[in-house]
């Protein structure tokens, strides 16, 4: 059992202060109340207890490789005083842990180098292989002695076969090994058809009834492959020969009629032909439709109303046809007002844009409309030193979906953004800042350039060189050229 009272030694012929001898009081009654605890735990007839535990471990809580056995490498040791039993509790907490093996101390300086050892016994004269490489358009001879014959060095017209030999020679020269027999380094070769006469070397193919065969040889001369799918003493079989197959069908002639739907990013009648079971691989007679009620416009910012797509009409009878009917309408994407400062605007989108031949019929109802261009951005004013005071208006957006360009920074005053464009004309320029900014120009209506220096006008139909006759008996603004 440990002691219940560890006093505070003291040195001879020193005085205590109060606060030591209140500690050791303190101290005293701690350990008179531990005692009466213990006497009041004894039993009459019952011996005290008198065991004590030990355990060890690899971590300061004993949890880490925990054992009552024998300790073996373990870093810490822990205690159980006053126990009643001498069976040792398998609990880490109910020891007292302290570490008994130190920490591995650091390295130990390295020892000096050993003696250099002696050097070893001068080697003999040594041989060298001499491979020697050449092109031939065919094996040539069996090399002999130290000058092979049968090498040359050009390249000979027609097959080209890279060959090489082996031998041993010394380093004076002398030939200690005959030649080895000629080996073809190259690929695979194919000789074509086979033929009795003429002598074919080792893993060149040919073809024979039907089937391709590898010689297996040397070489050889006369020896026909088996022609058929099994191999024979010269010839391994490649491809085995078979029947002739039947030429493939030509796909038919597509025709279709297509009704387009209704879209605000434009229509690609080769993307939508596809979509409907085209390949491109045959002729097509194809029938689009704009049927009443359905819109397609371009995107914003000069983008194409409808595009004929490509077409492969150089292999294939193609005939394209596009139909606008009563109520169906067509729109280019309106050009993109410029940004005040003089921002430059966008040109409008084309409503049909051809890259295909195609004939085009506009029903009583219907109508097809090149965008408009979008307005210019309005200018700045300036002042010395081109110190911009007063930003310029932005542009308007063109006919009919183009978006206004941004109001132009300025020192002193921003100019207005110009305003977006509908299906009811181009958008109007924004204000100037102030004092000498001009405003951005209005959008172009349907077919007409921006303001102010402002964007082009779309097509309505841009033919670009093909032959592409439009028949109009509803509505159509802009050119059709």
């Amino acid at each position: 059992m440990s002691s219940l009272y560890n006093r505070t030694e003291l040195t001879p012929f020193t005085r205590a202060t109060a606060e030591q001898v209140n500690a050791e009081t303190a101290k005293i009654k701690g350990a008179i109340d531990a005692l009466q605890i213990l006497i009041g735990q004894i039993v009459a007839g019952t011996p005290l207890a008198s065991y004590t535990w030990m355990a060890f471990a690899d971590s300061a809580d004993g949890t880490a490789n925990f054992t009552t056995g024998e300790p073996g490498d373990r870093q810490y040791i822990g205690l159980a005083y006053g126990r009643a039993t001498d069976e040792e509790s398998a609990v880490p907490g109910d020891y007292v842990w302290t570490r008994f093996r130190g920490a591995d101390g650091v390295n130990g300086t390295d020892g000096s180098d050993g003696t250099n050892g002696s050097d070893g016994t001068d080697g003999e004269d040594g041989n060298y292989r001499d491979i020697k490489f050449q092109r031939a358009s065919s094996q040539p001879a069996t090399p002999i002695l130290a000058a092979p014959a049968g090498w040359f060095d050009a390249i000979p017209t027609g097959e080209a076969a890279l060959w090489f030999t082996v031998a041993t020679k010394s380093a004076a020269g002398e030939l200690l090994s005959t030649w080895s027999i000629p080996a073809r380094l190259n690929a695979t070769v194919n000789r074509g058809p086979y033929d009795a006469g003429t002598t074919y070397y080792h893993y060149e193919t040919v073809t024979f009834n039907g089937g391709t065969y590898m010689l297996t040889v040397e070489s050889s001369t006369g020896n026909a492959p088996s022609g058929t799918s099994q191999a024979n003493a010269y010839w391994d079989v490649v491809a085995a020969p078979g029947s002739e197959g039947a030429p493939a069908t030509p796909p038919s002639a597509f025709s279709a009629t297509i009704d387009l739907t209704s879209s605000a990013a434009g229509a690609n009648l080769r993307t939508i032909a596809d979509a409907a079971g085209y390949t491109g691989m045959s002729d097509a007679t194809i029938t689009f439709n704009v049927p009443n009620g359905v819109t397609i416009q371009g995107v914003t910012g000069s983008g194409k109303g409808v595009d004929t797509g490509s077409w492969p009409s150089t292999s294939y009878a193609v005939n394209l046809a596009l139909v606008v009917q009563n109520g169906g309408k067509i729109y280019g994407g309106g050009g993109r007002g410029g940004d005040g400062g003089g921002g430059i605007a966008g040109a409008g989108g084309d409503a049909v844009y051809c890259r295909e031949d195609i004939d085009i019929t506009i029903d009583s109802g219907g109508g097809i409309w090149g965008a408009g261009g979008g307005g210019g951005g309005g200018s700045g004013s300036f002042a010395t030193g081109f110190v911009v005071k007063n930003g310029g208006g932005g542009g308007g957006g063109g006919f009919p979906n183009g978006a206004g360009g941004a109001g132009g920074i300025g020192d002193i005053n921003d100019g207005s953004p110009g305003n977006d464009a509908t299906i009811s004309g181009g958008g109007t320029g924004g204000a100037g800042g102030g004092a000498g900014a001009t405003a951005g120009g209005a959008g172009g209506n349907a077919a007409s350039a921006g303001a102010s220096s402002g964007g082009a006008a779309g097509y309505a139909v841009r033919k670009n060189g093909f032959t592409v006759p439009v028949t109009n008996n509803g509505s159509m603004t802009g050119t059709a050229g």
